[in-house]
């Protein structure tokens, strides 16, 4: 059965990227490294245990676009990416009145150290510090 076009272009894509078994790995780790981020949000920010769960829920789908918006940014790297948007763009207005901006940076820090500890394994072997590196210079933008 032939596949959709979008698959097409996907596929190409894994195929011609210098890491593409790494990207792989990484678009298939996508929700475990969520899920991870907010069970450590739970665990280390009182914050976070305070708010009702409707937040805690859109927290969640935050921390989710962010490790998309950086396995698209992984994938293609030069292309322009508007990263606070397609991250933040997710949340809704109360939730922005919600947190504060420090809060938001613990967020933001916890997901990160989550994707950061988790590098070994997902990155494909010999990729550790191409990912490693990959996830500095993004969260540095």
């Amino acid at each position: 059965m032939p596949r959709p076009e979008t698959s097409k272009n996907e596929a190409a894509a894994h195929d011609v990227h210098p890491h593409a078994a790494t990207l792989k790995r990484l678009e298939k780790s996508s929700g475990s490294l969520a899920a991870q981020a907010i069970a450590r949000m739970d665990e280390t920010l009182p914050w976070y245990r305070a708010m009702p769960p409707e937040n805690r829920s859109w927290i969640g789908l935050v921390a989710q676009a962010g490790i998309a918006a950086f396995t698209e940014w992984f994938r293609r790297p030069d292309a322009p990416q508007a990263i606070s948007t397609d991250v933040f763009g997710t949340a809704p207005r109360e939730l922005t009145r919600a947190i504060t901006l420090r809060q938001t940076v613990e967020m933001v820090r916890t997901t990160i150290e989550v994707m950061e500890s988790a590098i070994d394994e997902v990155a494909a072997p010999g990729d550790e510090n191409v990912l490693r590196e990959a996830l500095l210079v993004y969260a540095r933008e």
